[in-house]
């Protein structure tokens, strides 16, 4: 027998979408806490639909238990966010809001305090909580069970006149006490307006003009004040973001960058991670995002393989059609807490001469995380997905028939691998194409490719389409030569 009930509700997609009673899709205000009166129809459209099985004899005094008393909710850290789209209409396309709670992986509570359940009873609420595939709109897929956790509240009714600190007030509907368990689609037109229909859809209860769900009322509830404010930010300074490496997003929008402009966007991408850790950080200089000391110079030995941790900012174009759409930062060693606060905050890159680059965060982690993007894969063979300009300009000595070349492509490739990656890489072929061909998966060729910077230095400037054979299998990316750590001198696995 069961006198503290909790109802626990994992979000599958770590959101809850509703919409408040009377209130319109588009107000963009969300639902919060979800109110009992919409768990009680939940309960009802599950039993209903997917266990007809139960008899209502059985159902009733379940849901006229749960209606006898307010419940109180310990409800998890939250941010609201939503989405714009259209919907096709007869006359043009109308924009529709989708405003929904972002609570990540935490379920919120349920609580009822004195409430005696007993054991077919509970069987029967276990039953259909565990068929309750959604909680809300259609989009907020759920997992719901009881739980036999003793949860504290932090959202509860409000129940005299001294107001908490701390607090915000909020209106949540829900049920009367007596409510009758009445479909009014069969009742007669005499009982309508006596009658409590919990089960009545919204349709009809507007037809039969009800401002209110007839059987439901507005209680004041008090919540955390500031609940969608600041709850989520927290994270990056948690142990589950140690060792993180990787951070990808995608390039969303009707006009992505081409690949082409490859260059120009792992530039933009690095500009926007330094000038936003230096506004939170009092102007200080991150030498992961820069690759420059705190004195603003370049780091030193870069020669050195065990030095050269800085990040690289690499777009990729990973649907082949010619756009860039995604943006993966790499860095050889794990990024901090305030790197980690940039990173998982940019959603745009600004450019004066090109359109803003809109991303959206997919994930962080490691090489093990995202071992089944391209530029991550092992391979022996490795292919050029982005030019490879040199960094030095190729020498010659001697003249006539004794002319020869001095720190050659060949040679320059190699040098760097031997240097990047501490010998550890064994090279057993190397092909170069110096003609103007496409690189691989696209119809861009090496010379159409963005090749240089807006400041610093300034590469060999010939574009060339290379080829590297392995000894054996090595782990990507693979990045060479000038702008290597904004996207050119990409390299990508060639099936064998």
């Amino acid at each position: 027998m069961i006198t503290l009930l909790v109802i626990s509700i994992h979000f599958l997609s770590g959101a809850y979408h509703a919409t408040p009673w009377g209130k319109h899709v588009n107000e963009g205000i969300p639902e919060w806490p979800p109110s009992s009166w919409r768990l009680l129809r939940s309960i009802i459209a599950t039993w209903k639909n997917i266990k007809p099985e139960f008899e209502e004899e059985h159902i009733v005094p379940i849901l006229q238990k749960l209606a006898s008393e307010l419940p109180t909710y310990h409800l998890p850290d939250a941010s609201v966010s939503h989405t714009r789209h259209y919907m096709p209409t007869n006359n043009k396309p109308t924009l529709v809001l989708n405003t929904f709670i972002v609570v990540g992986k935490n379920p919120i509570h349920i609580i009822w305090d004195d409430i005696t359940l007993n054991q077919q009873e509970t069987d029967i609420l276990k039953s259909i909580l565990a068929n309750m595939h959604y909680f809300g709109r259609a989009e907020s897929w759920c997992k719901a069970e009881l739980s036999a956790n003793t949860i504290k509240s932090n959202c509860s009714p409000h129940a005299d006149q001294n107001f908490p600190p701390n607090t915000d007030l909020v209106q949540v509907l829900t049920s009367n006490k007596n409510i009758e368990f009445v479909d009014i689609r069969t009742s007669t037109e005499n009982e309508k307006d006596a009658l409590n229909a919990i089960t009545a859809t919204t349709k009809i209860l507007q037809e039969n003009k009800y401002k209110d769900p007839p059987g439901g009322r507005w209680v004041w509830y008090t919540r955390p004040k500031n609940c969608f404010e600041g709850s989520m930010t927290p994270r990056t300074q948690t142990s589950w973001l140690n060792g993180i490496t990787i951070v990808r997003y995608a390039v969303v929008g009707s006009l992505r960058p081409p690949i082409r402009d490859t260059l120009r966007v792992g530039d933009l991408a690095r500009s926007a991670c330094m000038s936003k850790y230096g506004q939170n950080n009092n102007g200080e200089i991150s030498s992961t995002f820069s690759g420059k000391d705190g004195e603003g110079k370049p780091l030193k030995n870069l020669k050195n393989c065990k030095n050269h941790k800085h990040a690289f900012y690499l777009p990729t174009y990973e649907t082949q059609n010619d756009e860039i759409d995604h943006l993966t930062i790499i860095a050889l060693k794990e990024f901090n807490k305030s790197e980690l606060d940039v990173l998982l905050k940019l959603n745009k890159l600004y450019s004066y001469n090109m359109p803003v680059v809109n991303l959206v965060f997919q994930g962080c982690g490691n090489t093990n995380t995202f071992s089944d993007i391209p530029i991550l894969k092992k391979s022996r063979m490795w292919i050029s997905a982005t030019p490879l300009i040199l960094s030095r300009h190729v020498k010659y000595r001697g003249s006539g028939a004794n002319k020869h070349i001095v720190d050659g492509i060949e040679e320059q490739i190699r040098r760097e691998i031997q240097n990047r990656y501490c010998s550890n890489y064994k090279i057993k072929n190397i092909k170069i194409d110096n003609d103007d061909l496409r690189m691989a998966n696209t119809n861009t060729k090496t010379l159409n490719f963005f090749r240089w910077r807006r400041h610093g230095s300034i590469g060999d400037g010939r574009a060339y389409k290379v080829k590297i054979e392995f000894a054996d299998a090595v782990q990507g990316p693979i990045m060479l030569g000038y702008a290597s750590h904004f996207g050119l001198g990409m390299f990508i696995p060639e099936e064998e």
